[in-house]
């Protein structure tokens, strides 16, 4: 089955529309009286595996305020990116008002363009992305901008920057799979015997396991007048957030540098693996 390839001037001419919806709602934005944000500049990864530390840079007045609203300009990949990361802008701007309907119009135009790129895999995408849309990032363009509304009797919103721990890309994989997988990492492209006989005699799934630079995440939770919580939340942090709440009513928790040695609680989701061969990258799924 062949894979139909999207029109490079339609998906040129979408990408104009978001472009020009994007500005549209940045120039309205930065019209409101009142307008406010904090932000946090973040490195440009070079390279995606697993970091260290992460120095955080706060931003505030207007510098963060320009950030923000650039930040929901930009598609394209930062100077020195690593094509395979995603470069990410937490920060929190309050307004007078959402405007709901084109943030869900713009948002609706990241989720077409998201499924036509979806549509492609290997070396067409490939192919596609340097014909139709030459350094820009498939992350960065279909993302959508956060927003949260209160309730009509929520007083008070927390919003805490927080990293996520345990950072990593898990693919599972069959029998099969996973021979060519140990094949491409060894040395030699050889599969020493007793590399077969784990795998053999491994009794769950199987899972390709990178650790990655961690990202960070935002934690929202409204309140009441009695400070009584109404609902929580756990969002990633890629663009700022945009809240219709004065800035006296929110209580902002900062984004501090990341340290590796730092204890964080461990994800809800993450699954029981165990190395399968040493020095690889495969894991065996575990009885929880």
């Amino acid at each position: 089955m062949t894979t139909a390839i999207p029109s490079v001037v339609e998906t040129r001419q979408q990408v104009a529309t978001l472009l020009s919806e994007i500005n549209q709602l940045t120039e309205l934005l930065a019209a409101q009286s009142g307008l406010e944000a904090v932000a946090y500049q973040l490195p440009v990864m070079s390279y995606a595996h697993r970091c260290d530390e992460i120095e955080v840079k706060p931003l505030f007045g207007d510098e963060a305020l320009q950030f923000c609203l650039a930040a929901y300009r930009q598609i394209y990949r930062e100077d020195d990116q690593d094509p395979v990361t995603s470069a990410r802008y937490p920060g929190v701007i309050f307004c007078t008002d959402l405007l709901i309907e084109r943030l869900a119009r713009i948002n609706a135009l990241k989720d077409q363009l998201g499924a036509t790129l979806s549509s492609l895999k290997g070396r067409p995408r490939a192919t596609f992305m340097r014909q139709a849309l030459p350094n820009v990032s498939t992350h960065h363009l279909c993302r959508h901008i956060p927003f949260v509304l209160m309730g009509a009797d929520d007083h008070f919103l927390s919003v805490g920057f927080t990293w996520a721990g345990n950072t990593a890309i898990t693919r599972r994989m069959n029998y099969e799979q996973a021979i060519s997988f140990c094949a491409r990492r060894s040395a030699t492209g050889a599969i020493h015997p007793n590399d077969l006989e784990l795998i053999n005699a491994s009794t769950g799934n199987l899972y390709e396991r990178r650790l990655m630079a961690p990202h960070p995440r935002i934690n929202l939770t409204t309140y009441l007048s009695t400070m009584q919580p109404t609902s929580t939340a756990m969002r990633a942090a890629n663009l700022p957030l945009l809240v219709a709440t004065p800035r006296d009513q929110v209580i902002v928790s900062p984004l501090f540098s990341y340290q590796d040695e730092t204890w964080r609680q461990s994800r809800s989701d993450k699954k029981p693996l165990r190395p399968l061969l040493p020095h690889i990258d495969l894991y065996e799924e575990i009885a929880s």
